[in-house]
């Protein structure tokens, strides 16, 4: 309906239903968000992620529910990341095994992360780090976006094109079997939480400008090899509370309660 006020609905039974949000007098379908009704005094065991905002969810269920195709769909909007398949990246039950390739993010996803606000997630299960330099797990081609594990000294970063950098020792134990998140305000800062626990942030000044972005890296020096439960993006910055109840989420796949965050030493 036009413009503002309350409006009153039927009371929905327990089930499955698919939101529509239309335009152009209903001939257009803009968005379709999936929701569970529970029965009254039933609790959701794994949760859900946080909704408003989202931007593009790429769910890692998804290869297998839909033959394993070669683009991973997002359930948001129907975006499509390229899928580099062959015999090292391929799709699990649950989850995109990434080894040795460059999996490139749509457009869409590249003007978003060069905007004045947003969130990224990764879900990341149990980790091989064989690189030697600057272990990339979401990188632009021109490196103004990198979230990274630096090994000189064993950092997670991110890096934000001339912004100051959240970068905290202890990368490895960070990334494995864990949700990175990074959220990004050019009016306030960029902060940086492993499952759902902030542990670095820093002031931005300016925002991207970044080239591409995509998963995974085909440089022996940058590479990593692991599973990817799920990749998240948001049009704003999501709040602490927001990052820890999607952090919860995604314990499912890891077959427990989120991790504890290392302790960052002062």
């Amino acid at each position: 309906a036009d413009g503002d006020g309350p409006m009153a609905y039927q009371e929905l039974p327990a089930g499955d239903y698919v939101i529509y949000y239309c335009f152009n007098d209903g001939y257009e379908i803009g968005k379709t968000i999936e929701i569970t009704v529970l029965e009254d005094g039933a609790s959701a065991e794994a949760g859900s992620i946080v909704t408003d905002g989202l931007f593009a969810n790429f769910e890692g269920s998804y290869g297998k529910a839909n033959g394993e195709p070669d683009s991973w769909k997002d359930s948001a909007k129907g975006l499509e990341l390229e899928a580099a398949l062959d015999d090292n990246n391929y799709w699990t039950d649950n989850a995109f095994h990434v080894d040795s390739a460059y999996n490139y993010f749509p457009d869409e996803i590249v003007d978003l992360v060069n905007g004045e606000k947003f969130t990224v997630e990764i879900a990341l299960g149990e980790l091989e780090l064989p690189g030697t330099s600057y272990i990339s797990f979401i990188i632009s081609d021109n490196d103004n976006f990198s979230l990274f594990n630096r090994v000189d000294g064993d950092y997670i970063e991110f890096k934000a094109a001339g912004n100051a950098r959240p970068k905290v020792p202890g990368g490895a134990d960070y990334a494995d079997n864990s949700t990175l998140s990074v959220t990004f305000d050019l009016d306030s800062d960029v902060v940086l939480y492993v499952d759902g626990v902030e542990i670095g942030r820093a002031m931005t000044t300016a925002t991207i400008d970044a080239d591409t972005l995509f998963l995974g890296h085909y440089d022996a020096a940058r590479n990593w090899i692991g599973d990817v439960y799920g990749i998240r993006f948001y049009d704003r910055a999501l709040t602490a509370e927001e990052v820890a109840q999607n952090a919860a989420y995604d314990a499912q796949f890891r077959g427990g309660a989120a991790a504890e965050a290392p302790v960052v030493e002062e």
